[in-house]
């Protein structure tokens, strides 16, 4: 037997709720989404990049009545043990006595399984009896299965004084179908979280008041399509400027500021498959399979379209469904425009 490492250093910060705009606008219509929530045992947060999933869960943690824990993920949480003694480091900030038989368990030559691991966890927050509201951000970083695994059967087996937020950019894999029938999974998605109208004329009239008409904010609030981070970019750009009415009514996607959040935070991440997937599809208003398929087919690809969209619908790449069959899909509205503009150089 070989004795496995155990010195995982705890870094404080990702256990800190991230610090957010406090000027930024209250959205009662989703704190009550949230508030219904611990009724089930499971809030799932997820949607594109920009969405305000983080905001919207500090916002929410600060005015809760159970004790918030918040944890913060990256690509380098992907031990089952590393992820477990966050999760306890966490608890013990305002229990410090919490979770002595699972940290035993990590300390172990060899390291039990999983299930093992979740269901001592488990046991201890059943211990606490003390409500608790677990809150996962960037679980869309996380591609490991063991931690999956615990985290699964921890939702299986969670007390009552227990309640998990999961925030993420993609459907994690996790029995989310189970979840559903069991009303065990409440979800908050793109359709939820975007800002509806009147929401965005109450932001751009705090943020830029008496500079924009309503036709100009309606304007915008199309193109960006209530997508959250596109309304604050586009806040971002009309204060750069003398005449933030005439901008708001040419802004899209090929806004500096639009460009640059896309590139960093969505297109640089994807493997060259789903780059080549933009850059064929990139100049089509809506898009079905065969279509997809005789184009990669005239580039000399591999017919291969359903599975790519199956995939950036899972992943949230800014693909809306046009119906309930899965049949024609668009992209949104910006990022059409972007792709469109930056990708066509690439077209043969």
């Amino acid at each position: 037997m070989t004795d496995r490492k155990i010195d995982i250093h705890i870094l404080a910060t990702k256990l800190n709720r991230p610090a957010i705009d406090r000027r930024w606008m209250a959205r009662p219509r989703l704190i009550s989404s949230l508030d219904r929530s611990p009724d089930k045992r499971v809030t799932l947060i997820s949607a594109p990049a920009g969405y305000g999933k983080t905001t919207l869960v500090v916002q929410w943690l600060d005015q809760i009545t159970a004790t918030p824990i918040w944890l913060s993920l990256d690509q380098y949480d992907n031990e089952p043990d590393r992820f477990i003694r966050y999760i306890i480091a966490g608890v013990r900030r305002h229990f410090p006595e919490f979770g002595i038989r699972t940290e035993s368990l990590l300390a172990s030559p060899t390291l039990p399984p999983p299930n093992y691991l979740a269901d001592t966890l488990v046991s201890d927050l059943v211990a606490l009896k003390k409500p608790l509201v677990i809150a996962i951000d960037d679980f869309h970083t996380t591609a490991s299965e063991p931690v999956q695994a615990v985290l699964a059967r921890m939702i299986q087996y969670l007390p009552d004084n227990v309640h998990l937020v999961i925030a993420t950019r993609v459907d994690p894999p996790l029995p989310l179908a189970q979840w559903r029938v069991r009303k065990w999974l409440a979800e908050i998605r793109v359709a939820v979280l975007r800002f509806f109208p009147e929401e965005a004329r109450a932001y751009f009239g705090f943020a830029l008041a008496g500079q924009l008409s309503d036709d100009a904010i309606e304007r915008i609030v199309t193109r960006t399509e209530g997508w959250v981070a596109g309304l604050q970019l586009a806040r971002l750009s009309l204060a750069d400027t003398d005449d933030p009415e005439a901008l708001a009514r040419r802004f899209s996607g090929n806004d500096r500021m639009v460009v640059e959040f896309f590139m960093d935070e969505v297109i640089s991440r994807q493997p060259d498959e789903i780059k080549h997937f933009f850059t064929a599809t990139s100049m089509l208003d809506r898009f079905c399979t065969s279509l997809c398929d005789y184009l990669l087919a005239d580039e000399g690809c591999t017919r291969d379209s359903r599975r790519l969209i199956n995939l950036l619908e899972k992943e949230n790449l800014f693909l809306v469904p046009l119906d309930r069959d899965g049949a024609w899909y668009r992209y949104h509205h910006l990022f059409q425009e972007l792709l469109s503009c930056r990708m066509k150089a690439a077209l043969p």
